[in-house]
């Protein structure tokens, strides 16, 4: 044959390997695709199984614990099991077998839900016993006093006392019969003291039902975990991964053609070849992998702990758990692809920290946790922590030619469970803003929570009871046409100020329950109660009356909404009403503050801004929003008798708000005669404080 026609042939042929080749890949890259996605939300469902029988766990050994977290995550199992039914790549009949065994997965999660529904009911009547019997039992000793009779009662219930919190921690049902016995002593005892008898049926009571539910309880918790779930998931994994490798099977084999039919293109084959082999790896160690950083990611955290547990059950071991401080600062200022720079720089610094330590494992657990996993025979453990501060703060991090911030902060458990020992340890070092923590039982932070959740608890039950009891102080007039007959200001408003009443009618106060009412999600049924009372408490009425509103309740419709619909179903009461805006450092949206103020004034409110010069004013949003009044703040109104700044300043504070047409100012915090004197020297309209008059339920 003529070169002139093996040109053209060679040509062809080239160009019909070329075809082939970019086909074939073209199709195998979809394969892969699509297989990593389904193998990713596979390993997300196990992750998900892994971390719901974890709060499991919790909740069975921890006294108080949120059970939305765990519905939460079976939610969730749900909404990823739906995404893998309508996976399109599924939807092939070669993977109808997979898909079964999902349909299975799905019966076995609603009988596994049930489970978990029974253990909760269960739970929550361990639990309830497990916290009165020992707060029962000191309660007979502060109530009753100890009396040389009642050793041999006080011995019972104290053996009651311990034998139950031992058993509820180790729900070991060994110890029931020495408390059936406890039980049964204490079935003897009756006292003619009403009160001591109805404390002896109580503490009884509480003790029986503990008795008689641990072993249901223990059961309903097994029940919940042998709930064969994960057994689906594998099977359906497994029939997954043999039909998906057969498809790559057959792509190999048409490559494996190509490479026969066209020797010429041989080359390209092995290319093709290699590449396929490496796209392979790339696959059987995506589900572990960080995609960002590269790095370990949580699965296989999760996964080297349990191999580790179950291989060297009695290794020490030491986690790190290290958070970038205002990471969400760096997205939201310099954008979401410089957050990402970030974490792939820090994760180079940490890497070069641990090179050469085979004990230690750097994993990215996500968003902006890391973790370094340090095990027997790692180079001083105690030391590590600041040997990564230093390789990681001490570097410079850049994106764009801009240098990017970065401070870390690190939570340290040598104790199981070391993840979550270790973010208890890292929170708590984040709340005083200090670096390195390890954590230990004496930090008292399982104490803080079981606190915290007691005095949510408490809340519920006030807002469920209606017990918000607003209490009224009066706020003066100082003008001079308003002056009684022996000089002193007249009363001009209420402010109206919230209280909540616990069961003993004990009263507590804002600075002990807003903070964790906030946290809880609580504070905004506690404004609209205060709002109800306070509104109706006026109705009818001619005194003017002012109620404190957080930027917090302005930004919540459903606050607002309410405070509107009690003020339309009162007419004649907005008009005699001030809101005080609480003046904050939270306040960002400026423009949903003018939006509510302008419909307040709909409805005839007044608007204060309350706490002014505190530190953190806006005189431009002061002068929009147009307010009728201005509240000094008492940490300037206090010191006016002697300190000759604040007089300086509140008399600035005084000058600008006649200058801008704002109708009254008022002083907080006047305690004694000379500070009233003074506020009135330098015209401020209004006053309050305990030298005037003291908040009260009744108005003055």
């Amino acid at each position: 044959m003529r070169i002139a026609y093996k040109i053209p042939l060679a040509i062809l042929l080239a160009l019909a390997v070329g075809l082939t080749y970019f086909l074939t890949n073209q199709r195998l890259e979809g394969l892969l695709a699509a297989h990593r996605a389904t193998l990713d939300s596979i390993g997300e469902m196990e992750r998900l199984e892994a971390v719901l029988d974890e709060h499991l766990l919790r909740a069975a050994h921890q006294l108080y614990y949120d059970f939305d977290a765990i519905n939460g995550q079976i939610r969730a199992l749900r909404r990823r099991l739906v995404t893998l039914r309508d996976d399109p790549y599924l939807a092939d009949a070669a993977f109808a077998p997979a898909r079964e065994h999902f349909d299975e997965y799905a019966q076995r999660l609603d009988t596994k839900e049930a489970a978990i529904l029974r253990f909760g009911t269960v739970n929550s009547l361990i639990k309830n016993s497990t916290t009165h019997i020992p707060t029962l039992a000191h309660r007979f000793l502060t109530q009753f006093g100890r009396e040389p009779s009642d050793d041999a009662y006080l011995r019972d219930i104290s053996h009651v006392t311990s034998v139950v919190f031992i058993a509820n921690r180790s729900l070991d049902e060994a110890f029931l019969g020495a408390l059936a016995e406890s039980v049964k002593r204490l079935d003897g005892y009756h006292f003619d003291d009403p009160e001591r008898e109805r404390f002896h049926e109580m503490f009884l009571a509480h003790a029986r039902v503990f008795l008689r539910y641990l072993p249901t309880y223990r059961k309903a918790l097994e029940g919940a975990l042998a709930a064969p779930t994960r057994e689906s998931l594998d099977a359906a994994k497994k029939h997954f991964l043999t039909i998906s490798r057969g498809r790559a099977d057959e792509i190999r084999l048409i490559n494996g053609l190509t490479t026969t039919a066209f020797i010429t293109a041989i080359g390209l084959i092995v290319y093709l070849l290699l590449q396929t082999a490496r796209l392979h790896r790339r696959l059987e160690t995506s589900a572990a992998t960080d995609p960002l950083t590269g790095l370990p990611n949580r699965f296989a955290y999760e996964r080297d702990q349990l191999l580790r547990q179950s291989r060297n059950p009695g290794q020490a071991a030491t986690l790190l758990l290290l958070n970038i401080d205002r990471f969400r600062a760096v997205n939201d200022f310099y954008g979401n692809l410089a957050g990402d720079a970030l974490l792939r720089q820090l994760s180079e610094r940490l890497r070069q920290a641990i090179a050469g330590d085979p004990a230690l494992t750097l994993y990215r657990l996500g968003g902006d946790d890391f973790c370094v996993l340090a095990t027997d025979g790692a180079d001083d453990p105690g030391t590590l922590p600041f040997r990564l501060l230093e390789q990681a703060e001490g570097a410079s991090y850049q994106f764009d030619g801009h240098a990017l911030p970065l401070n870390l902060s690190i939570g340290v458990s040598r104790e199981e469970p070391l993840r979550e020992k270790a973010d208890m340890a890292l929170r708590h070092i984040k709340r005083r803003r200090g670096k390195v923590l390890e954590y230990h039982p004496d930090l008292g932070i399982e104490e803080r929570v079981r606190s915290n959740l007691q005095l949510i608890r408490l809340l519920r039950r006030v807002i469920d009871r209606g017990a918000v009891v607003p209490h009224f102080q009066p706020v003066f007039d100082n003008r001079p046409d308003a002056l009684d007959e022996n000089g002193r200001p007249s009363i001009a408003y209420y402010e109206c100020l919230m209280r909540l009443e616990d069961e003993q009618g004990d009263l507590l106060f804002p600075n002990t329950f807003l903070p964790i009412a906030q946290e809880g999600r609580l504070y905004g049924r506690l404004t609209r109660l205060m709002v109800e009372k306070c509104v109706a408490r006026f109705a009818g009425r001619a005194e003017r009356f002012s109620l404190n509103l957080s930027v917090e309740d302005i930004l919540d419709p459903e606050t607002t909404d309410h405070l509107f619909a009690t003020l339309a179903a009162h007419p004649g009461t907005g008009p005699r009403l001030t809101l005080e805006i609480l003046e904050s450092e939270a306040i960002a949206d400026y423009e949903e503050i003018h939006r509510f103020a302008a419909k307040a004034r709909e409805h005839g409110c007044h608007i204060a801004i309350d706490d002014f010069g505190a530190g953190y004013s806006s005189l431009a949003h002061v002068l929009n929003l147009r307010v009728d009044n201005l509240k000094i703040d008492g940490s300037l109104i206090k010191d006016l008798d002697h300190d000759p700044n604040a007089r300086a300043l509140v008399s600035a504070i005084v000058e600008f708000a006649d200058e801008v047409g704002i109708p009254a100012v008022t002083a907080e915090f006047v305690h004694n005669q000379a500070v009233l004197d003074h506020v009135v020297a330098l015209g401020i309209h209004y006053s309050q404080g305990f030298h005037l008059g003291r908040p009260g339920p009744d108005l003055a």
